[in-house]
């Protein structure tokens, strides 16, 4: 059985294409959305071994 791993650079695409979408966007909503990407990326970067449940927390703290 294979496990789901995310590592950092995945949360970076998931920033810029909620970057993108900001730009597209009237508003601030998708901006927030993709700092908290950036700086899960960047908990990633510093601490591979965070599980999934923690990178998800992180996201949602930040987004908010």
């Amino acid at each position: 059985m294979t496990t789901l791993v995310f590592v950092f650079w995945y949360w970076w695409v998931i920033a810029v294409f909620l970057l993108v979408v900001e730009i597209l966007t009237p508003g601030f909503f998708f901006l927030w959305m993709s700092v908290s990407g950036v700086v899960t990326g960047l908990c990633i970067w510093l601490i591979p071994s965070l599980s999934l449940d923690i990178q998800i927390l992180i996201f949602s703290v930040y987004q908010s």
